[in-house]
């Protein structure tokens, strides 16, 4: 049977058989590096969900911000790319790491951001794709009742069927709000986000913290919140 999901302070749950609109969650990826922005962010009206680097310089501050808000946080687990221009540093989850490596990694991540609830993945199209090494991971948030979102950098990434073999609540990004970060094409990025939790009922973004995609989030047309919620990523989890 699946972990059940911890819930952030404030979450409840609809009662069984009640309708429910379409639903989008709004990951804010790589907070904690930018202390200005990070602030505005965390300010927003809107049920963002936060991921926190574990080394990031304002990540302790952030994380806390976001827990007395009640807001969903994640731990952003950076993970080994195929480009070797990133550069990625030694506590980047790496395939080549012994399994022993990768859950001490893993536990020295997980600590650093105490009122996570779940874990996605930073950069990791080399890493995703290691079903091995992503069952290391996997069984590193087991334990703690953690769910996974998986950013979906490749798609050959094996994260949710690893999640899903060993009972690990799980899902995916859609929509990458803010790759072209002009404030215009990331309105675009959400009304795609928007429209496709009409389609299937929910949908998840991934956006990051600058100044185009803090714009789009305050300044584009908010009409579809008539017709969407906006909810914390472990509503979306399966």
């Amino acid at each position: 049977m699946p972990t059940p999901v911890q819930l952030p302070k404030g979450a409840e749950r609809l009662p069984s058989g009640e309708k429910k609109r379409p639903r989008i969650a709004i990951i804010i990826d790589d907070m904690g590096h930018h202390q200005q922005m990070g602030r505005q962010l965390l300010q927003l009206d809107l049920n963002l969900t936060y991921s926190f680097l574990p080394d990031a310089p304002y990540t302790a501050e952030q994380e806390e911000t976001a827990f007395q808000l009640g807001r969903n946080i994640l731990v952003h687990l950076p993970m080994e790319p195929k480009n070797a221009v990133r550069n990625p540093d030694r506590e980047t989850l790496a395939v080549r790491d012994h399994p022993q490596r990768i859950r001490e990694k893993m536990t020295r991540m997980l600590n650093a951001v105490p009122h996570a609830i779940g874990a996605n993945n930073h950069m990791g199209s080399r890493f995703t794709e290691d079903a091995g090494a992503m069952q290391v991971v996997i069984e590193s948030l087991r334990k703690r009742s953690f769910f996974f979102i998986d950013s979906y950098t490749t798609t050959g990434s094996q994260g949710i069927a690893v999640a899903r073999l060993l009972g690990v609540p799980v899902a995916r990004r859609h929509v990458f709000l803010d790759n072209d970060r002009e404030l215009l094409k990331i309105c675009r990025q959400i009304d795609q986000l928007v429209a496709l939790a009409k389609t299937q009922g929910g949908a998840i973004g991934i956006g990051h913290p600058n100044e185009a995609t803090y714009g789009a989030l305050t300044r584009c047309d908010r009409g579809w919140l008539r017709e969407i919620d906006v909810v914390g990523v472990h509503q979306l989890v399966q």
